[in-house]
C-alpha cells in the first residue's frame, strides 16, 4: 500500500518491507506490554540504516543524517501508538496476547484473591493443576501460558458454594458434606454447575475468549461417576440415565484445555495416593489419562498418541518432584551435627 501511495516505488516498497518484517518478528517474541517499546527501538535502527543506505546510493550527500533520523523516529513514535492501543484492540478482537495472560496470571488479580479468600482449597488446587498444566504445554509445544492461566481460572465456578465442594470442607468446619444428605442427582447437578457459574464469573470479569473456553471444556462429558453408581445403589441400573450424570461439555477443542481437563483429574487422584512412589505416581496417571481416552474425551482435541505419551511423562516427572521423598536422619545425629555445626 506504501508502495502504491509513493507510484511503485521500489523504495518505499523495500522500506515497509524491511520494517514491517522486523516488527512482525519482533513482536512474536514478546511477553510483556513494555517490550513493544523495545521492537520499535530495534525497527527504528534497521529502518535508519535502510535509510542510510538509500541516502548513499541515490547521492543525498547533504543532510544525510537527516532521512535516518526520520526512520528511526518512525520506529519510535509507532511502537508507543502501538502500545497506547494495544489492550483497546485485544478488547475489541477478543484475541489473547501473552501480555494480557501474563496479567491473569498474576496472584493478585481480584479474581484469583476472591477464590484463595472464599475457596482456598479450591485456589491451592487450581495452582497445582497450573504448574502440571504449563510443564505438560511445554513439553509438547502448546502455549505454556494459557495452559497455566486456563488452569488457575478453571475451576472459579466454585465460588458460587464453595462449600460443596471437598477440597474446601476443611476450611467449613460448620458444614457437613452436603453430599451425605441429599439425593445423588442432586449432587452431581451441585458438582457439574460449577463449569456454568465459572462462564458466567469470568465473562463479569472480563476473562479472555480463550480461557473460558479452558472453563467450559476442562471436564467435558465426563461422568460423575461416584454419584451415578450411587444412584443406581439406591434406585436401580433401569431407573438411571447415564446421561444425567455427565457434564455438559464440550469436550476439549484445543491442546490447553486438554492438557488443563488431563491436569486437573491428576492432580485430584494424586490427592489420595498413599506413600507416592514414581511407580504408583506412572500407575496413577496412566490410568486417569486411559480412562479419558476411553470415555471419549479427548476425540476433538488436536492431540496426537506421541503427545499423549509426552503430556504423561511430564504430569510423573512434575508429580514425583512435588512428593520428592526425604532422608529422615535420626534425631541424635542431628543433635550432634548441630552441636558441631555450633562449635
Amino acid at each position: 500500500l506504501i508502495s502504491l501511495i509513493n507510484g511503485l516505488s521500489w523504495a518505499s516498497f523495500t522500506y515497509a518491507l524491511i520494517g514491517g518484517s522486523v516488527a512482525t518478528l519482533g513482536i512474536s517474541f514478546t511477553h510483556r506490554r513494555m517490550e513493544v517499546l523495545r521492537v520499535g527501538f530495534v525497527v527504528g535502527i534497521f529502518s535508519a540504516l535502510y535509510l542510510s543506505a538509500f541516502g548513499l546510493v541515490e547521492g543525498y550527500q547533504e543532510k544525510l543524517w537527516l532521512i535516518p533520523s526520520w526512520g528511526f523516529l518512525n520506529g519510535i513514535l509507532w511502537s508507543m501508538v502501538t502500545f497506547g492501543i494495544l489492550p483497546l484492540l485485544e478488547n475489541i478482537s477478543g484475541m489473547v496476547t501473552d501480555a494480557k495472560l501474563l496479567e491473569l496470571s498474576d496472584i493478585n488479580h481480584p479474581l484469583l484473591q476472591r477464590l484463595r479468600r472464599e475457596a482456598p482449597g479450591t485456589f491451592q488446587s487450581s495452582l497445582m493443576v497450573g504448574i502440571l498444566a504449563e510443564a505438560a504445554a511445554q513439553a509438547i509445544g502448546a502455549n505454556p501460558l494459557l495452559a497455566r492461566v486456563g488452569a488457575y481460572y478453571h475451576d472459579i465456578g466454585k465460588l458460587k458454594n464453595p462449600q460443596f465442594y471437598g477440597e474446601n470442607l476443611s476450611f467449613f468446619p460448620r458444614f457437613r458434606n452436603i453430599h451425605d444428605r441429599v439425593n445423588p442427582n442432586l449432587s452431581a447437578l451441585i458438582l457439574t454447575s460449577h463449569v456454568k457459574e465459572g462462564i458466567h464469573i469470568g465473562k463479569q470479569y472480563k476473562l479472555p475468549q480463550a480461557v473460558l473456553d479452558i472453563i467450559a471444556q476442562h471436564h467435558g462429558t465426563t461422568l460423575t461417576s461416584f454419584f451415578y453408581e450411587k444412584a443406581k445403589e439406591i434406585k436401580g441400573k433401569e431407573e438411571v440415565r447415564e446421561e444425567d450424570f455427565r457434564y455438559p461439555g464440550p469436550k476439549p477443542m484445543s491442546k490447553e484445555a486438554a492438557i488443563v481437563m488431563l491436569a486437573d483429574a491428576v492432580e485430584a487422584a494424586s490427592r489420595t495416593l498413599e506413600n507416592p512412589t514414581t511407580s504408583r505416581i506412572r500407575n496413577l496417571v496412566e490410568r486417569i489419562i486411559n480412562e479419558k481416552i476411553q470415555d471419549g474425551q479427548l476425540y476433538d482435541a488436536p492431540l496426537s498418541l506421541k503427545e499423549i505419551d509426552l503430556i504423561k511423562e511430564s504430569f510423573i516427572r512434575t508429580l514425583s518432584s512435588i512428593f520428592h521423598t526425604r532422608v529422615e536422619y535420626p534425631q541424635k545425629n542431628q543433635g550432634e551435627k548441630s552441636d558441631k555445626g555450633n562449635s
